[in-house]
């Protein structure tokens, strides 16, 4: 999984940026789904805001459960958030474990007295600031040059 950050003042550049990563007619970029070249020039587009972008990623490597892995890539991601003093984080919604992922943000927030950022669920086809973290979490998963072409922006990198 990966989390994009992007200071408030540089989130309508980042916006408007993605927004045209999209196919024409689609209403969203999703790597998976995308052909070879327009997967590339998204990587080539991400891999230049470097300037206004960087990236959070977390590997878990385990033979767990998807659930219970999501959560825990999630908390880890939320103590990320909490260390670098994030102000709002929209999260890819996935109605399979929308509830879950409120569980356990709240169980999170009442652990910890630092939380001081606010969240959100958001499906992928309502805002391009979630491509980039769909697409970074493709290559860095992917490896090879899809990989290389986004290490520089990664800050942290967490493994589970």
């Amino acid at each position: 999984m990966a989390a994009i950050l992007v200071e408030p003042a540089d989130v309508a550049r980042v916006r408007r940026e993605c927004s045209h990563w999209a196919a024409p007619g689609a209403r969203r970029f999703h790597a998976r789904k995308e052909s070879s070249r327009r997967r590339a020039s998204a990587l080539s587009r991400l891999a230049k805001m470097s300037d206004v972008l960087s990236l959070v990623i977390v590997e878990d490597t385990s033979a767990k459960p998807e659930v219970r892995a999501r959560e825990e890539v999630l908390l880890a991601l939320a103590q990320e958030a909490t260390r670098l003093r994030v102000s709002r984080w929209v999260i890819e919604r996935e109605d399979t474990s929308l509830d879950a992922d409120r569980r356990a943000l709240a169980n999170f927030t009442r652990r910890t007295t630092q939380a001081i950022f606010e969240y959100t669920h958001a499906v992928g086809s309502a805002d391009p600031l979630l491509w980039p973290a769909d697409l970074a979490a493709w290559a860095w998963t992917r490896g090879g040059q899809s990989r290389a072409s986004i290490e520089s922006l990664a800050i942290t990198h967490i493994h589970l």
